[in-house]
């Protein structure tokens, strides 16, 4: 049975070439075949002697080969929004667009709430597949620079510098997606994505807070997000 056809928005090649990578053999060779990929040219990777069209076939190809071994050898890993895991996964309406920054051209953000959790992922806007969404945050949030710096850390944008532990925090990062998610404006579309987790707080009050959350608050950055079925 071949895989429902997908219109993707975001597709992180780095995540997918190193879980790519990492899959055993075997089961390389039997998800390859369930899906009916030739794995020779999934193993030849993206070179720049394939045309653009090839190019793309092998990218979501082996995305579809990453989210399968995630999904059937990793379950145990992957939660959802509220219930997040190492990963978790999601449909819902989000809005997204270009995270405020120096360079606004580096991150793509997305957001979105259920009734429990405000979530947020983050991500290099080399990876968007698509013209930016139109999501914009509003005033930005005082502690958005370390929600900032935790993610480009993570997407090795930006390294920690060896004499700062106080690089980013992360309850600020938190914070920030806390506001960033309640002024959003834009358009929303119903997204479904698989993502890392990076930052959560479940619970209302951590950290020694005064004031109780509202909602849970997660931060992950995705492996891919497209529309909706």
């Amino acid at each position: 049975m071949h895989p429902s056809l997908k219109h993707y928005l975001y597709v992180s090649d780095t995540k997918v070439d190193m879980y790519y990578a990492q899959i055993p053999q075997p089961l390389l060779a039997g998800i390859a075949s369930e899906l009916t990929l030739d794995l020779k040219v999934l193993g030849s990777g993206v070179s720049t002697t394939l045309k653009k069209e090839q190019t793309q076939e092998t990218r979501y190809s082996k995305l579809q080969v990453v989210v399968k071994y995630l999904e059937e050898y990793m379950s145990s890993d992957i939660g959802w929004i509220d219930a997040p895991l190492a990963y978790f996964k999601g449909t819902l309406p989000m809005f997204w667009g270009k995270l405020p920054t120096r360079d606004n051209n580096k991150m793509v953000f997305f957001a979105a709430a259920t009734e429990q959790t405000l979530l947020a992922l983050g991500g290099s806007a080399y990876h968007a597949t698509r013209p930016i969404g139109d999501a914009t945050i509003g005033e930005t949030s005082s502690e958005l620079p370390s929600l900032v710096s935790l993610l480009a850390e993570e997407l090795q944008l930006q390294p920690r510098p060896p004499d700062r532990e106080d690089f980013y925090d992360e309850d600020a990062a938190l914070n920030a997606i806390e506001v960033m998610t309640r002024q959003m404006k834009g358009t929303a579309q119903h997204l479904e994505f698989l993502a890392k987790r990076l930052a959560y707080d479940p619970s209302s009050l951590t950290h020694g807070r005064i004031r109780a959350r509202a909602k849970h608050v997660l931060f992950g950055t995705p492996i891919y997000v497209a529309l909706a079925e």
